[in-house]
């Protein structure tokens, strides 16, 4: 049985072996996302494409990390080697000149790769910015560094709100926001990071490493990715070629 999500600029049928990104209009976002995609290839780490045709990609599956975050019991190995296993494929995606524009956990997938093994992949490319092309999209209300356009700083700010939303199980600020509009939660956010204020995070295990990206103590997600891995390791050795 497919299940059916309307997307801001495209529609998402899940289906038992794949996703079927569907782009009605919004054609630059369409040719965007193929084209970013296509840049990218393989990677453990990214979601693969599998196959486009008429108007619809046909993606690698998997379950939403937001989703699992709020209703699975998730250990803390599991959520390191997810973060890891991100940083990994945020670099990679850096490195091939894309911008992600839109990080958060919801715009993860989990993926079981053996029977019992699972990693984290990045999808949703359709916003991105590519080589001088500017992004089509912009951070969800909870993950913007104003009055920053779209780049590789302001995407390692957002994966430290992702970090945060993994350790945590929700966004930054997300609870101090409940019941506002979609309008006064994103001015209650950026008034905030503005001031350089951010959420209590001394009580996380990766309290340096999110709030090193919230202050731009990274310059690369190659120095954050370091990082990571001289505190917190990895149950699996990673070689990966960028």
């Amino acid at each position: 049985m497919s299940n059916l999500i309307h997307g801001s600029t495209a529609q998402i049928t899940i289906e038992t072996s794949h996703a079927a990104k569907t782009y009605s209009s919004n054609v630059e976002n369409l040719t965007r996302e193929l084209t970013v995609y296509k840049r990218l290839g393989k990677h453990p780490y990214v979601a693969e494409l599998l196959h486009f045709q008429d108007q619809t990609l046909y993606l690698e599956r998997g379950q939403c990390l937001r989703d699992m975050l709020r209703k699975c019991d998730i250990t803390d190995q599991q959520k390191t080697n997810w973060i890891i296993g991100l940083a990994l494929g945020l670099e990679y995606i850096h490195s091939k000149n894309v911008v992600h524009a839109d990080l958060n956990a919801a715009n993860v997938i989990i993926c079981k790769v053996i029977p019992n093994k699972n990693c984290a992949k990045w999808i949703d490319f359709g916003g991105s910015g590519i080589d001088h092309h500017q992004a089509l999209a912009n951070y969800d209300e909870y993950s913007y560094q104003p009055p920053q356009p779209p780049n590789q700083r302001t995407d390692i700010f957002a994966f430290g709100c992702t970090m945060f939303e993994i350790e945590t199980g929700v966004p930054p600020f997300y609870k101090e926001t409940q019941g506002m509009s979609v309008d006064a939660t994103i001015s209650y956010v950026e008034e905030r990071y503005t001031a350089r204020q951010y959420p209590q995070t001394e009580h996380l295990r990766f309290h340096s490493i999110i709030t090193g990206c919230w202050l731009g103590r990274y310059n690369s997600m190659q120095e954050l990715r370091e990082d990571l891995e001289l505190n917190f390791g990895h149950e699996e050795q990673h070689v990966v070629d960028f």
